[in-house]
C-alpha cells in the first residue's frame, strides 16, 4: 500500500485483497495514518522538540521532531510526520543540519569520525504506524522492532538506553 526509501527498515503496510488495497491508499492519500520513525542523526540536538516546516518540491511538508538521546557526535530521534513527501525526514533533517547517518544522497558533508565511516545504511526506521481498519474501524497500531545494525550503531555512538 505504500513504500519505504531504500535502505530504510520498518513497517510497511499490505493489502490482502484490490478492494483492501484501494481502501487503504485512501487512507493514506488522506494522511489518515500516523507514522513514527526512529532515526540516528549526525551532530547533537539542542532541543527536546521541534517541527520542520519546510515545502519539499512546492508541496507542504510537515515533520515533528523529538529527542530521545544525543551524544557529541549523534543523536537519536523520534520522528512523526503529517506528509508524505519522498525523502522528507532526509531532506528536512539534512536541511537544519543533523543529516541521517549512512544517508549519502542529501547528506554532502565529509564524514570525519571513524565509527560513522563504518556505517553501511541510513539509519532511518519505520518503527510505528497506527491507523483505522478500513474495515473494523479499529485502531490498528503496528511497530517494528528495531534492527541490530540500528541497535548496533547506537551503542557505537553511546546513544543506547
Amino acid at each position: 500500500v505504500h513504500r519505504l526509501d531504500k535502505d530504510t527498515s520498518g513497517v510497511v503496510i499490505f493489502a490482502m485483497n484490490e478492494n483492501a488495497f484501494e481502501r487503504t491508499k485512501t487512507l493514506f492519500k488522506k494522511n489518515l495514518f500516523k507514522k513514527v520513525y526512529r532515526v540516528i542523526v549526525r551532530g547533537s540536538v539542542g532541543k527536546q522538540t521541534f517541527t520542520i516546516e519546510t515545502p519539499i518540491k512546492g508541496q507542504r511538508a510537515v515533520t515533528h521532531v523529538k529527542l530521545l538521546k544525543r551524544s557529541k557526535e549523534a543523536s537519536s530521534l523520534e520522528i512523526n510526520i503529517e506528509t508524505g513527501r519522498t525523502h522528507q525526514i532526509r531532506i528536512h533533517l539534512a536541511s537544519v543540519g543533523y543529516p541521517v547517518i549512512g544517508e549519502t544522497e542529501y547528506d554532502r558533508k565529509p564524514i570525519e569520525h571513524p565509527i560513522l565511516r563504518q556505517i553501511r545504511r541510513q539509519m532511518l526506521h519505520a518503527y510505528q504506524i497506527f491507523f483505522v481498519h478500513p474495515y473494523t474501524q479499529r485502531m490498528v497500531s503496528v511497530t517494528a522492532n528495531i534492527p541490530e545494525d540500528f541497535n548496533q550503531c547506537l551503542k557505537l555512538l553511546g546513544l543506547a538506553k
